[in-house]
């Protein structure tokens, strides 16, 4: 009877043990990668917009990208994935990569909608463009085409 009990306690202390370690390690990759994320700009609205009356338009190829690692080359524990090349957090019909002749903050218009440069990209050169969405199915979808690029304001931002 006392080897036995003396079993099951072994027993127990080694799934004890176990279950802190596995606790521990979890832990330890959460904290990881639970970082606080420095946001530099408010996510709620977008900059107020003063059109120009002399606006450039462009004709750009559109492309769509999301934050996986297909798209970003960043794995699902990177810490700065989701996060635009400027520092902010890339957002659904808001952040657009653009080539770096368009500063960071410009803001153009692609079929009525209004986009922010906040983001480049290996494959960004020239007039190539790469929309947000928090899908990576739907960038598939929504492939490639070519449109009417209006630059509404020239960006300020610091490279």
């Amino acid at each position: 009877m006392k080897a036995k009990m003396l079993s099951v306690l072994l027993l127990s202390g080694i799934i004890l043990f176990a279950l802190h370690t596995v606790d521990k390690n979890v832990q330890e990759q959460i904290a990881a990668y639970n970082k606080p994320i420095e946001v530099t700009q408010e996510v709620e609205s977008l900059p107020e917009v003063v059109e120009s009356s002399e606006s450039e338009v462009i004709i750009a190829d559109i492309y769509y990208y999301c934050s996986c690692e297909k798209c970003t080359g960043k794995s699902f524990g990177n810490p700065t994935r989701g996060i635009t090349a400027n520092g902010r957090l890339a957002r659904e019909n808001h952040t657009i990569a653009m080539d770096n002749r368009f500063p960071f903050g410009t803001l153009v218009e692609i079929d009525g909608n209004l986009y922010e440069v906040e983001d480049r990209g290996q494959s960004i050169q020239g007039n190539k463009i790469d929309i947000y969405i928090p899908n990576h199915q739907e960038a598939l979808r929504m492939g490639h085409r070519t449109s009417e690029v209006k630059i509404i304001r020239w960006g300020q931002g610091e490279e």
